[in-house]
């Protein structure tokens, strides 16, 4: 006689030991051996009773990957994507940008690769649809260096191969560099150990027990180009290296080590914070992880000061700038999170530090009204320790 009671529980205990846990994937990355400029993502569905895709994250275009379906029969036929199948492997190619001589754009998070250097740049932006149902999907490069794709809600998934590496060790994390440019592999016995000191600092203070180990790329880019910029993906921080007349430069490797610390702040730091606070705070907390340095910067006042003489926005408020930039998209504000927001948490250090106290002791009290201001329990802790007064003149100064 058929048993429900022990059918229900035949089937408890095969779920708790997870034969019928959502299955894993990998994206097996591979360059095209008939053509470099491409490159081929393979998966083994055999596993799935269908596959159901979700579309890749977009940015720029809405543009998707044309996937193949390898048929239970062997056939191989164009993946419908609005209907299940069953398919024994799923497989899409990527088309690499080549990168120009003034080197790679960073801002634009696409697929690309360096004739001359040999390295690859995927970026999940476009490139890496989802499989639904899946309990993981690990991409794998050639190389086989494995990530997992982020959650919707994290940031996105970079993956490079084909460069010059190395590896810090930041209180027993791995950070994994890699660089396409041979003048910052040359001098890593300078910059290396100050790296490590600026982000065993961060860590002290943004202590993310979540974050395990993590990569940063950096990739140089012409001065002569005039642009510089830095990025930071879920496992991966993308970086510019300035390169003037072949050489890295004192100046730009200062420049290269503030944007390093900058990105890392925003992988470590774990905490929801308005737009004007997260940028900010990290600003400021690379220029301080790197203030007993050589590659110390100016003082954040000191650069805020000239900077409001020129900047036409420099009067708006720390806070009505994020409500401009978050209700109306209003990037031009943009800047005043990076120069005027680390000047006013200097200035806001400084004067706990005239007490013995410091920001780092109370960020664990730091938060924010859903409008971006300054939580009242935070404005308190600060009146404390600097006065009501003080407080008062430096929190008109800037937000």
């Amino acid at each position: 006689m058929f048993n429900f009671k022990d059918a229900f529980l035949f089937l408890a205990l095969f779920a708790s030991t997870g034969v019928f846990a959502a299955p894993s994937l990998t994206y097996q990355l591979s360059v095209d051996p008939d053509d470099s400029d491409k490159v081929i993502v393979t998966a083994d569905t055999s596993g799935l009773e269908q596959v159901e895709i979700i579309p890749a994250r977009a940015l720029a275009s809405a543009v998707q990957p044309l996937i193949s379906c390898q048929l239970p029969s062997g056939k191989i036929t164009a993946l419908d994507q609005s209907s299940p199948q069953k398919c024994q492997q799923i497989q899409w190619s990527l088309k690499m940008e080549h990168t120009s001589e003034q080197g790679m754009d960073i801002s634009q998070q696409i697929d690309s690769r360096s004739i001359d250097e040999g390295w690859y740049f995927v970026s999940e932006w476009n490139s890496l649809p989802r499989v639904k149902g899946s309990s993981e999907i690990r991409v794998c490069t050639p190389e086989r260096n494995c990530q997992t794709i982020p959650e919707l809600s994290e940031p996105p998934l970079f993956v490079v191969w084909g460069m010059e590496s190395t590896e810090l060790n930041i209180n027993d994390m791995k950070v994994t560099v890699f660089s396409d440019a041979p003048q910052v592999m040359l001098q890593v016995e300078q910059w290396k150990p100050v790296l490590e000191t600026s982000l065993r600092y961060l860590n002290s203070v943004f202590s993310n027990t979540q974050r395990q180990d993590w990569q940063m790329a950096f990739f140089k880019k012409d001065r002569s180009s005039g642009s510089l910029s830095g990025a930071a993906g879920q496992n991966m921080i993308l970086i510019n290296a300035w390169i003037a007349q072949g050489k890295l430069t004192s100046v730009s490797l200062k420049m290269l080590l503030k944007i390093a610390a900058h990105e890392s702040v925003h992988v470590l730091d774990s905490a929801s914070r308005p737009t004007w606070a997260a940028e900010s705070l990290a600003e400021y907390y690379a220029i301080k992880s790197l203030q007993t340095t050589p590659y110390a910067a100016d003082e954040p006042t000191r650069f805020w000061l000239s900077f409001a003489q020129k900047f036409p926005f420099s009067k708006t408020g720390l806070v009505e700038a994020n409500r401009l930039y978050n209700e109306q998209g209003a990037g031009q504000y943009y800047p005043l999170f990076y120069f005027k927001g680390s000047a006013f948490w200097y200035e806001l250090d400084s004067a706990l530090n005239h007490t013995g106290s410091s920001l780092d002791s109370l960020m664990s009290q730091l938060n924010f009204e859903t409008d971006g201001r300054l939580s009242p329990e935070f404005v308190n802790a600060v009146s404390e320790k600097i006065g009501d007064r003080e407080w008062t003149e430096i929190s008109r100064r800037y937000l």
